[in-house]
C-alpha cells in the first residue's frame, strides 16, 4: 500500500468498525504512538536499536514504507490523526506552547467520539498536547473529545521521562510518579485492560508515548548496551529500546487476556 497518510488509515479503521453490523464482531483498536522517533531507528527498518516487539508487529502484520504523518511536529500531527483532517483546518497549525490559547476546538469530531458512539470504551494514555489539562483552564479537556478514561500529560513528560510529575488521571493531578514514562503509560494501559469485564464492550486505546522526545532519560542497563555508540547516541538508542520494552508488555497483556486475535494494532510515530 503506497502513499497512505496516518490520518487516512485512522479514518479507514473507523469506517470499517462502524460498518460492522454486530457488536460481537467489532475489533478492539490499539494505537501505539511514538514521539519524535525516526522510522529508521527501528530494527525492522535496518536501524541501530534492538526493537524486537515492534519488529514482531512488522513481521506478523503490514509494514508501511510510504506512511506519512499528518504534520512535522507534535500537536498538528495528533490533531490530524484524531480528526482525519488537515491539521491547520482544525486551527492547530503548529505545536502548542505552554501558555498559548491554540487548542483543538470542541466541535471537532474525533475517532474517539465516533467509536464511543458505536459503543466502544475509550482510553487516552500518555501525551495529549491538544489542549490544556489544568483543571482551572477553560479549554476542553480530553474527556470532551470522546475519552472515557485518561492518564495523560498536557505535553512532554517533565522534568524528564524518569519520575515525571505532570500526569493527570481523569483530571486529577498525580504528583511525582516513580519510573520511566513509557513504563508508567504501559502499566496504566494494562491495568485498564485488565479491569474490563468479560462482557465489556470493545475498546479503543490511544497510547501516545513521550519517548523518545527530549528531555531523555533511559534505564542504565539499556544505556550500557549502546555505550560504544557514544554518550548521546547511547542515551537515545536506550530510550527507543525502553519504548519497545513497554510496547512488548502491552502486547503480552493482549495475549494473556485473550484479546490479541480481535485487536487491530497500529504503531506509528507522530513525526521524526
Amino acid at each position: 500500500m503506497k502513499h497512505l497518510p496516518v490520518v487516512a488509515l485512522a479514518i479507514l479503521i473507523v469506517g470499517l468498525v462502524l460498518a460492522t453490523s454486530t457488536m460481537a464482531a467489532q475489533p478492539n483498536i490499539l494505537i501505539l504512538f511514538a514521539d519524535d522517533m525516526g522510522y529508521q531507528d527501528l530494527g525492522s527498518f535496518n536501524g541501530p536499536v534492538k526493537t524486537p516487539n515492534i519488529d514482531q508487529l512488522a513481521t506478523e502484520g503490514i509494514r508501511f514504507t510510504d506512511f506519512y504523518a499528518g504534520a512535522p511536529n507534535c500537536s498538528p500531527s495528533r490533531a490530524a490523526l484524531l480528526t482525519g483532517r488537515i491539521a491547520s483546518r482544525t486551527g492547530v497549525y503548529n505545536y502548542i506552547p505552554p501558555a498559548h490559547g491554540m487548542h483543538l476546538p470542541a466541535d471537532e469530531i474525533t475517532i474517539a467520539q465516533l467509536l464511543q458512539k458505536a459503543g466502544y470504551a475509550t482510553g487516552l494514555f500518555g501525551k495529549w498536547h491538544l489542549s490544556h489539562t489544568l483543571p482551572e483552564s477553560t479549554q476542553p479537556k480530553p474527556a470532551a473529545y470522546g475519552f472515557d478514561y485518561t492518564f495523560c500529560t498536557r505535553n512532554n513528560a517533565e522534568p524528564s521521562h524518569k519520575d515525571p510529575d505532570n500526569f493527570y488521571r481523569n483530571g486529577e493531578a498525580l504528583g511525582i510518579l516513580e519510573g520511566y514514562s513509557c513504563q508508567l503509560v504501559a502499566t496504566e494501559t494494562i491495568n485498564w485492560l485488565m479491569a474490563r469485564e468479560s462482557t465489556a464492550p470493545p475498546f479503543f486505546a490511544y497510547v501516545a508515548f513521550h519517548e523518545p522526545h527530549q528531555k531523555l532519560a533511559s534505564p542504565p542497563d539499556l544505556i550500557e548496551e549502546y555505550k560504544d555508540q557514544g554518550e548521546k547516541d547511547a542515551l537515545y538508542f536506550a530510550n527507543v529500546a525502553n519504548l519497545d520494552r513497554a510496547i512488548g508488555r502491552i502486547l503480552d497483556s493482549l495475549d494473556e487476556l485473550d484479546l490479541a486475535k480481535n485487536t487491530f494494532v497500529l504503531f506509528a510515530s507522530d513525526n521524526g
